[in-house]
């Protein structure tokens, strides 16, 4: 059995044929969707996006639905409080809307809106990427106000979590100035771990830590 091919640059889903234009899998989503490629009936496209969206203290939650069937859409907003563990709904199902709603190009692009008389779903992401010149890391990096975050992929899933946790050791010790052993330390005792993807071929896991126990 031959290894999937990893894509690793922005490419269209789908060629004026209606044909993949590449086969593989990526770490983030680089396909550009053009629904006018599809060379199908209206009734034979299925469309869907879903956003989840949990706080920081993971006591709540919502969750964002667009569907587009060709001959049924389903718009949907979900309040989840785990405290109380209850799920509240707002939905509305739409007949044959054919396409219309509209769904972004591409998943990283984030936004999405409808609007009718008894629900409006109006949802734009956004995020920001600082370009370090010279700067180099083996596996991808990310923060936001309350951790730090390092993230591995590979098989199996102890090889990703070990890609993930190295890569979070090499940024204590370059960006925080903790010596090796301060940093695996600093791990066993307040490190968390988040499966991200566990999806043949690979496994995805995240490794966090808050910034509250870092000083600069």
């Amino acid at each position: 059995m031959q290894p999937q091919r990893e894509i690793t640059s922005p490419c269209d889903l789908l060629d004026e044929n209606g044909h993949l234009t590449v086969e593989g899998w990526a770490r983030r989503p680089y396909w550009n969707y053009d629904r006018s490629k599809i060379q199908a009936s209206w009734f034979r496209i299925k469309e869907w996006d879903y956003y989840y969206i949990l706080s920081q203290d993971r006591k709540y939650g919502i969750t964002v639905t667009v569907s587009d069937l060709g001959y049924l859409g389903l718009m949907a907003v979900c309040w989840l409080d785990f405290a109380k563990q209850t799920a509240t709904q707002y939905d509305r199902m739409i007949f044959f809307p054919k396409g219309k709603t509209n769904l972004p190009p591409t998943s990283g692009d984030g936004r999405l809106h409808y609007k009718d008389k008894h629900l409006e779903v109006s949802f734009d992401v956004q995020f920001t990427i600082k370009l370090l010149k010279n700067k180099k890391t083996n596996w991808p990096r990310a923060e936001n106000q309350e951790y730090i975050m390092t993230i591995g992929n590979a098989r199996p899933l102890d090889q990703a979590l070990q890609h993930a946790t190295t890569e979070m050791v090499r940024w204590l010790q370059e960006d925080y100035a903790l010596e090796g052993r301060a940093a695996y330390i600093l791990l066993g005792q307040c490190v968390e771990y988040e499966v991200g993807n566990v999806y043949d071929p690979a496994y995805t896991m995240v490794c966090k830590l808050k910034k509250k126990w870092l000083q600069r």
